[in-house]
């Protein structure tokens, strides 16, 4: 009886011995992780969950004489594609058939014809440039519609050439939005809205795009605008702009480029698994129109023209 006693008593002692050595191993590397690597996965959780985003900046608007509006800026909405998040497997790699299901989806929304929205109600007036000639400026009636310029027609992009866009996206800069769509109306937009749960890596946009109510009438005076082109790329890029970003090709759009052109803004945002927002702007730079002198923000031009085509510049 007593040696089986001793033999208890001797096995207690070694699982009492394991015990203490587990907890200390345990202890230990808790202690590891929080005081010595603490900082650096505070880190890779930052970089994880706080994602910086460009602010698009508004362009100048240009008025006539008369304080009537002939270039200005409207929202317009577009889709882009954030390569790291899209679907990926337990080991961190890409889920090549989640990524496929998230853009059939998502062409599939973009593909349908969209419900009928109800029309906002159309202004009466366009509104007046400047306090300093705001005294000399008058509503003006709408440009008629035989001289609107055409609607922006949506553009996709093809789906060889999305797929091709992120395994490019993924070599560098896999946090950077790849746009896939563009100019899409409103009910399309909010389908997307809809079913973003369904639609990780996807992201809704709200951009300013250049709108001329006066149509065709002024279109060889006012120019357009476009992507910097190939040849001329190193150049904007010398001048601080981006890739992707949009100039004044033509007209007064390209010759005022500097006075019209406004800076970027940047705002550091929280995101959650999916790279959807959540919480609010950790940092917020905002954009603004470009400024010309010191203290003084972005010049609106007033345009007088006529049908001979000579014309004074107001600034």
């Amino acid at each position: 009886m007593k040696a089986s006693t001793e033999r208890a008593d001797v096995r207690l002692l070694v699982w009492r011995g394991v015990v203490i050595f587990i907890s200390l191993v345990m202890i230990a590397r808790l202690w590891q992780l929080q005081m010595v690597e603490g900082e650096t996965y505070r880190i890779r959780a930052d970089r994880n969950r706080f994602r910086q985003v460009d602010i698009p900046a508004p362009r100048g608007v240009i008025y006539d004489r008369n304080g009537e509006i002939l270039a200005r800026n409207r929202p317009s909405f577009s889709v882009a594609v954030v390569p790291a998040d899209l679907p990926k497997t337990r080991a961190g790699e890409p889920d090549a058939d989640a990524e496929r299901a998230v853009l059939d989806r998502l062409l599939a929304l973009l593909a349908q014809e969209p419900p009928p929205l109800r029309p906002s109600p159309t202004p009466t007036a366009s509104p007046t440039p400047a306090a300093g000639i705001a005294g000399r400026m008058q509503p003006t009636a709408a440009i008629t519609t035989a001289l609107q310029i055409q609607e922006r027609q949506p553009w996709v992009m093809p789906r060889a050439d999305i797929e091709k866009a992120i395994r490019e996206g993924r070599l560098g800069g896999a946090y950077r939005p790849i746009e896939i769509a563009r100019h899409i109306n409103e009910a399309t937009a909010f389908l997307v809205a809809q079913d973003a749960v369904n639609l990780p890596g996807v992201i809704l946009q709200l951009n300013p795009i250049r709108d001329y109510p006066s149509g065709s009438l002024t279109s060889h005076l006012i120019g357009y605008m476009g992507h910097i082109p190939e040849n001329a790329v190193a150049e904007y890029r010398a001048k601080g702009y981006a890739a992707n970003e949009q100039v004044g090709l033509t007209g007064l759009e390209a010759t005022y480029e500097h006075e019209l052109r406004g800076k970027r803004g940047r705002q550091t945002i929280e995101v959650n698994v999916n790279g959807r927002r959540i919480g609010r702007c950790m940092h917020h730079t905002h954009a603004r129109p470009a400024r010309v002198g010191h203290g003084h923000k972005g010049r609106k031009w007033q345009l007088s023209y006529s049908r001979q085509s000579s014309l004074t510049i107001w600034s």
